[in-house]
């Protein structure tokens, strides 16, 4: 809390009302027809964090993808394409306040679009999408599997529905997910 004598009231009304309401120790300042904006501070460098994901993982922003049904159809054609055991899908930018349905993408979604055949049967992707807030994740089950985390974790960083994995993951827990992912190469 603010203590009364460091409080500063900004007024457009009469000069009367601001100390009658705060009191004889608050600063008024009077802005006399001038506009007083807040400052815009980006303090912990979301920004970089977007540079660096624009050109090595898959941009999920809203511009790119407007819905559910366009996330896995993204989703599906990457997982199509991969030729190797050891590629991931790795997105950034999804926000479910800015698309359709408003969805999350839960561990069953991406479980269930990761799945890709192959000659010794089904296998499952890593999918790890980051949401555009950067401050958590979406994954599916083999993202788990290779970054080491049990299906019954405790950890907090770890979200559960009815006691199950829902597939979002929150700060430090992203450290440990996105971890294992492949660096890009020099030739990428």
């Amino acid at each position: 809390m603010v203590p009364r004598s460091q409080l500063l009231v900004l007024s457009l009304r009469a000069r009367k009302l601001p100390g009658k309401v705060a009191g004889a120790q608050v600063h008024i300042k009077y802005l006399k027809g001038n506009c007083l904006l807040p400052g815009f501070i980006e303090p912990h460098l979301h920004v970089l964090l977007a540079a660096l994901a624009k050109g090595s993982f898959i941009d999920f922003s809203p511009l790119q993808v407007k819905s559910r049904a366009e996330a896995e159809a993204v989703i599906r054609e990457q997982v199509a394409n991969i030729k190797d055991e050891a590629s991931w899908v790795a997105g950034f930018g999804w926000d479910p306040s800015r698309v359709a349905q408003h969805c999350d993408l839960t561990i069953d979604l991406l479980h269930a679009w990761s799945e890709r055949m192959t000659n010794g049967g089904t296998v499952h992707v890593p999918v790890f999408i980051d949401n555009l807030s950067g401050h958590l994740a979406y994954v599916n089950t083999e993202v788990l599997n290779r970054a080491g985390i049990p299906l019954d974790t405790t950890d907090p960083n770890f979200t559960r529905k009815d006691g199950k994995l829902t597939g979002i993951v929150v700060e430090l827990g992203i450290v440990k997910v996105a971890a294992p992912i492949p660096k890009p190469s020099t030739v990428d």
